[in-house]
């Protein structure tokens, strides 16, 4: 499907919500092909974004990051990916909790700085 020219895609953030909202037997296996659909081309269009912004202002290092509706983390890649020689501190926040789940996973043992609930102090 092609409405107005744009392609439609199979996921999106909110029809994968519904999607849990209505059905906890596919949840985990949604979320995993979700993961599997984006995850390539979330943390490249994020990286391609921090590779920009270094190349324009050249010597600036963030202080922390702060990725607000983090899905699974890989804002927290790109930033340690685009600057790779200090230890930036990423903090994440997910408020889908099954989103927050494999983020945890895939950002563990990682050595980032990673907060995931919104209770903790950013």
């Amino acid at each position: 499907d092609k409405p107005n020219g744009k392609m439609t895609l199979p996921f999106s953030r909110g029809a994968l919500s519904n999607t849990i909202r209505e059905n906890d037997d596919g949840t985990r296996a949604t979320v995993l092909a979700f993961a599997a659909e984006y995850l390539p081309s979330l943390y490249g269009s994020q990286l391609r974004c921090l590779y920009e912004v270094r190349k324009c202002i050249p010597g600036f290092v963030p202080s922390s990051v702060l990725d607000y509706g983090a899905m699974f983390g890989t804002g927290a890649f790109a930033v340690r990916k685009a600057w790779s020689e200090a230890q930036v501190p990423v903090h994440e926040y997910e408020h889908m909790k099954e989103l927050e789940e494999i983020g945890s996973k895939l950002t563990s043992g990682c050595s980032l700085v990673v907060a995931t609930q919104p209770s903790q102090t950013l």
